[in-house]
């Protein structure tokens, strides 16, 4: 037909071919392209990875690693992991054996000087301290304790136990009443140390500590008579000891400890005076030691 009507066939074909031209522009638009290809099913999304699986590809965040035993260490760490304060009051109760030796004893006011020497010893049990032998009374040691598992600290220890007791003595028909006062024992002593603590676990450990101290020891005793008589006396004794200690170490909480240790205290020097009414009467220098067994308590933070 269309070879009939040129001129109709020459302006459908143009017609035809703008049309196409325009569809083939359109179709370059970015607007204009479908968002699925023809012939494609619809596509979708990967899911993001769950936690869990131990893979965190890039730009979805990498999952935080689990704290190391060393990274908990902090004021919430267990007891040989960090740097802790260790505040510790030992010994609570314990035995302990003492001997002393006064070596040449000097008696002033008489004719030349005494040239024996005494030795005692003693064996003692005390709970919460006993003033009759220092090493008993409860000291208070604070201590650093590094990461390294080395301590560093000191200790303070006080005691005091006196009183007084009436005494009647009675003959016929007549008594005679006298008030005495139960000696006075007032100790001090204060030390240095260094150590290494070690924690096989959370719940046992052992602590060693060597170092050194300062211990004063002094007994008063007053008297009166039914005359109206009084006689004071006096004697103390003061020394420098090395100190040695082993502590086993049971943690039940987190904190918190029990200590069951063994040690020892060697008296480096000493000396002894005894005093009556003001005047010193002996002079003596010391030497002595202690061995014990004891529990303590221990707080750390």
């Amino acid at each position: 037909m269309y070879y009939r009507y040129p001129l109709v066939a020459a302006c459908l074909c143009l017609t035809f071919g703008a049309t196409a031209k325009a569809q083939s522009i359109d179709a370059d638009a970015p607007s204009a392209r479908p968002a699925i290809a023809p012939g494609y099913p619809p596509q979708r999304g990967y899911p993001l990875p769950q936690a869990g699986y131990g893979y965190s590809p890039p730009g979805y965040g990498a999952q935080a690693p689990a704290p190391s035993r060393a990274g908990a260490a902090g004021a919430d760490a267990s007891l040989g992991q960090g740097t802790h304060l260790l505040i510790s009051v030992f010994p609570l109760f314990g035995y302990a054996h003492t001997w002393m030796t006064l070596s040449s004893p000097r008696l002033l006011g008489t004719t030349g000087n005494g040239s024996i020497s005494t030795s005692t010893s003693t064996d003692r049990v005390a709970f919460l301290g006993n003033s009759n032998s220092a090493s008993l009374n409860p000291a208070l040691a604070f201590d650093v304790a590094l990461p390294s598992g080395i301590t560093v600290g000191g200790s303070f220890s006080y005691g005091w136990k006196g009183g007084d007791q009436t005494v009647t003595f009675s003959t016929g028909r007549t008594s005679t009443t006298t008030t005495q006062s139960v000696p006075s024992v007032t100790s001090f002593g204060i030390g240095a140390r260094g150590g290494y603590l070690h924690m096989f676990s959370e719940v046992l450990g052992i602590w060693v500590n060597l170092g050194g101290s300062y211990q004063l020891q002094r007994e008063t005793q007053s008297s009166s008579g039914a005359f109206g008589g009084q006689t004071q006396s006096e004697t103390s004794a003061s020394g420098f000891f090395l100190d040695s200690n082993v502590a086993l170490i049971l943690s039940p909480v987190r904190h918190f400890a029990f200590l069951f240790g063994a040690g020892g205290s060697l008296m480096a020097s000493g000396s002894m005076t005894e005093k009556s009414g003001g005047t010193t009467n002996v002079e003596a220098d010391v030497s002595g030691g202690v061995l014990g067994l004891a529990v303590g308590l221990l707080g750390y933070l």
